[in-house]
């Protein structure tokens, strides 16, 4: 997914392809593998999409707690699937809110 997100900047905005692996290293995120064809045919009954469903599959072999997306079409807006993956699907400003309770929950905690 990787690369395709690569190819997409490079096509739409390659500008900002720099920032985006600046962003990338700062940020630590994390390569992961892909999801094996089992888990993929799961998601693929859940997301007709197949790269939604390869997005998904991915999401949840990796013990993703969050799909950030704006995809209404396939994710958000999809009847029962918040209910039948093991983590949060939302928006980038519904991952903000979630995240903001877990360091309140952190500071608590001290």
């Amino acid at each position: 997914m990787l690369d395709e997100t690569e190819d997409v900047i490079t096509r739409k905005a390659p500008h900002v392809l720099a920032k985006f692996i600046l962003l990338l290293d700062r940020s630590r995120t994390i390569v992961v593998s892909s999801a094996p064809v089992e888990v993929l045919d799961r998601c693929l009954a859940l997301v007709q999409h197949p790269g939604d469903a390869r997005i998904l599959a991915d999401a949840w072999e990796n013990q993703a707690d969050y799909l950030v997306t704006l995809d209404r079409a396939h994710f958000l807006g999809a009847e029962g699937l918040s209910e039948r993956v093991a983590f949060i699907i939302g928006t980038p400003g519904d991952s903000l809110v979630w995240l903001k309770r877990i360091i309140q929950r952190l500071g608590e905690e001290k």
